[in-house]
């Protein structure tokens, strides 16, 4: 997703905008991006998709995050869930820390189980291309504890040297309870 050079920061995409970075690998289809958009060229994540989920997370300053014609304004302890295939791009005024991670639905199940089809395919089949949450809510909140857990986590395991088998784990489990929102937000609301 992100080529670095001395500065500034760049998204690799193709001629359909599809991002052409792998997130994570065949094994383990996750991968965690700490980024500031401020270091971003033009200070922007520009126009991307890709077939993975991606939860965003503002964790210091705004984020604006574009999908389609709505424009959503993510202050500090705000994020967002985009749906996959969904054309996105964002941006920032000034420093915005905004850690991301980006995932296969077949992190969360099988592509051939009944998970899949019951739990997953619903939501990533659906008409909803986003959820905005925020703390104000009760699934606000456990995306924020989430994501803020999960930055934590990712703090200590580099000081720390923590096992990398205990992150997998934890992800995983943080994960499906945060899915288990989605599905009702997206398949029952929609």
């Amino acid at each position: 997703m992100r080529k670095y050079s001395m500065e500034t920061f760049k998204i690799t995409t193709d001629e359909t905008l599809r991002e052409t970075i792998q997130h994570g690998n065949n094994r383990y289809p996750f991968a965690y991006y700490p980024d500031n958009i401020w270091k971003f060229d033009f200070h922007r994540i520009d126009w991307h998709w890709h077939h993975e989920l991606e939860f965003l997370y503002t964790a210091e300053g705004t984020a604006f995050c574009l999908i389609g014609t709505s424009k959503i304004e993510l202050h500090k302890g705000c994020g967002i869930f985009i749906n996959s295939g969904v054309l996105h791009r964002f941006e920032a005024q000034s420093s915005t820390f905004a850690p991301n991670i980006v995932f296969s639905p077949t992190l969360l199940a099988p592509e051939n189980s009944l998970i899949y089809e019951k739990y997953i395919l619903p939501v990533i089949s659906s008409s909803v291309p986003y959820q905005v949450f925020s703390p104000s809510n009760t699934f606000g909140k456990q995306c924020y504890n989430f994501c803020r857990k999960f930055v934590l986590f990712r703090k200590l395991s580099r000081i720390m040297n923590y096992v990398l088998y205990n992150f997998y784990f934890s992800f995983g489990t943080y994960c499906k309870k945060i899915w288990t929102g989605l599905l009702i937000l997206t398949v029952f609301i929609d």
